[in-house]
Formats: structure tokens, sequence, C-alpha cells
């Protein structure tokens, strides 16, 4: 078992997430993906780490888990001794069941529970809940299939704005890419709650197979994890695994830059939007009009980018992923000189307002 690990027995872990998410195709065909999302911090009575794991690739499924840090990573690790249970979401979920049903684990205090995405025949990737805890009469160990799972205190707060959100009509998941600005919107609602933190562990399913990418700080408890971790990626035609480990590090930073990016110019153009609302005069001035469609082109570059950042991610594309991650250095680098000057550091100015 890892050091992290057996140091952190009386830890818990809090807020894991997945969702769906369907993109038409050039032929007209809808894909079906799944992003999952989780935080890294554990917490004890007395204090918070961050860093720990909470997601893991078992067969042909991903695993999350919030509740004890050590129980969970016990079975993490039961899980990959049986590889060939781990095939479907509703193998996996099953198996995790079994693998939880021994005393030690139901222990009310562990507050148990996983989600797993895996593939479902004639279906794509699908999403399990699975409490391995009897958390109170009538609500005993379980499995259910759902469209999406939020589990852990921070999921109470991201329910809450998902809500908010599909009430407003401001709630987008059309693509991948407006999926992976979501991932960094619930971590923003999660953070609220003390118990989470905003260093991201991602994983995105298809029919084509999973990638996982994590925040540089994730320790990855098992050396076969971080071996997983490089193949899942691609990165394994170089001998020297830190070198490999860092092109991740500087991937997951260019994709958090970039969804910043896109999270920033969305409320400037619902800052916009509001105005216009009480504001008859200012929304019919032909420059207002080109002020937002430039802000909105602008965002359409920026989401150009990050749909770049994933798919060279996804294909196991690695000049495509050093070539996006220079491209998102080089946008620093002139976001840089551009603040040096006064401005707004973008080609866009930071204002709300027509």
């Amino acid at each position: 078992m890892a050091l992290n690990v057996l140091l952190c027995s009386s830890y818990s872990m809090t807020n894991i997430a997945a969702f769906p998410v369907w993109e038409r195709g050039p032929d007209g065909k809808e894909k079906k993906y799944v992003l999952a999302v989780a935080d890294s911090q554990a917490s004890s009575k007395y204090e918070k780490r961050s860093g720990m794991q909470k997601m893991v690739h078992r067969g042909n499924c991903l695993l999350m888990a919030t509740g004890s840090a050590y129980y969970a990573d016990t079975a993490f690790t039961a899980a990959a001794g049986f590889p060939n249970d781990f095939l479907t979401a509703e193998s996996a979920a099953r198996k995790l069941l079994k693998i939880t049903e021994g005393s030690d684990y139901q222990k009310k205090e562990n507050d148990l529970s996983f989600i797993v995405v895996g593939p479902k025949p004639g279906v794509g990737p699908t999403v399990y809940k699975v409490d391995a805890v009897t958390r109170r009469p009538g609500r005993g160990r379980d499995m259910i299939e759902q469209l999406y799972a939020f589990e852990g205190s921070g999921s109470r707060m991201v329910k809450r704005a998902m809500s908010r959100d599909t009430e407003k009509g401001t709630m987008n998941i059309s693509d991948l890419s407006e999926g992976m600005v979501y991932c960094w919107d619930l971590a923003e609602n999660a953070t609220t709650d003390s118990g989470v933190d905003d260093k991201l562990q991602i994983g995105l399913m298809s029919d084509e197979g999973v990638r996982l990418l994590f925040h540089p700080d994730i320790y990855i408890n098992a050396d076969a994890d971080y071996q997983d971790y490089l193949k899942l990626n691609g990165l394994v035609t170089d001998t020297n695994p830190s070198r490999l480990k860092y092109r991740l590090n500087d991937l997951y930073a260019a994709m958090k830059d970039g969804t910043d990016e896109m999270r920033k110019v969305d409320t400037m153009i619902q800052g916009m939007i509001n105005q216009a609302k009480n504001d008859r005069e200012a929304r019919l001035k032909p420059e207002n009009q080109k002020k937002l469609i430039e802000i909105l082109e602008y965002r359409d570059q920026m989401k150009g980018t990050v749909r770049g950042m994933i798919d060279a991610w996804y294909r196991q594309n690695t000049p495509g992923i050093e070539h996006q991650i220079e491209g998102m250095e080089n946008w620093r680098r002139q976001r840089r000189r551009s603040e040096t000057k006064g401005d707004s550091g973008s080609k866009i100015q930071v204002s709300c307002r027509f």
C-alpha cells in the first residue's frame, strides 16, 4: 500500500463526478463521451492533504472513490487483481460491491462510495454509482446506472449550481471543449466546500478508449498506475518517464489556461447580456454589436485551441501535444507583454459593459 495512504488512514475524500457529452460528427452521427473529474483533497479532523489520487484505471473502466482514503485505496488495489471483472461498467460496479462486502469496509464512518465509468455493449461509455456502505435504513449497498453522477460533500454545491444553470439556460455541454470548461466550473463551485480543492484529475472515455490527465501535484499511488498513466496517453516511446510526466503536466497547465480564458470571456458576455436587457439604446448601437461579435469570435478562437489540445491528447499525438503546449506558451508570452504595456493582456478588453 502506498505510503501517503498509510499516513492518511483517517482521511476522507470528497467530490467526484461523471457526466456525458454527445457530439455530432461530420457524418451526422452522434458520438458519446463521458468526462470524469475529481479533486485531490483529503481531510481529517485535524488537517487537509492535497495531491491524493481518487481516480484509477482498471480493465476497461475508470473508478473514482469518495469516503475513507485508506479503504478506497484498498479497494483500488484489490480491483487490480481482477482485470476481467472490470471490462464493462456493470461488471465493475458488481465487483466493487463484492470487494467491499467485508466488515472492515462496512464501518459507517468509512462512508465509502464509487463512481464507475465503463463500456456498455451497444450503448457506449456508461456511468454507475456504487454505494459500498449502508448509510441509513432504507439506503443499503447498491449499484445504480445513472446518466451522470456527483458524489462527496462538494457535490452539494455542484448540484445546486447545476440546477441553477439549467434553469437559467446557461449550462452548455454541447461538445468536448465545453465539457472541459464545465469540469473547471464544477471545481470552482465545489471549492466553496472546505474539504475540496481545485487540483483536478480528469478522465475521458469513448468507445475508442480512455485517457487520464492529472494536476502535477497528484501523487500516483502505485508504480503500475504510474506506468498506466503514461501508456494511456501514448507516452511510451521515451526512456525518461519524468520527461513524459512533465509533458503531461504542461498539457494540464495549458488546458487549464485555455478553459480559464473561455470562462472569463463567458463572464464578460453574460455581463453584456445583462446590461443589454436593461439598456435598449446601448444594445442597438452598431459599435456595441460589433464589440460583442469580436468577443464571441475571440472565444471561438480560444475554444478551437482547447479543442486542439483535447484532440492531440485523445489521439495520443505526442507531436500534436507539444505543438499545442508551445502555442499556449506563446499566448502566455503575448499576454505578459500586453500586461506590461498596461492593457488587459488579451485581444479583448476585460469589461462587462458596452
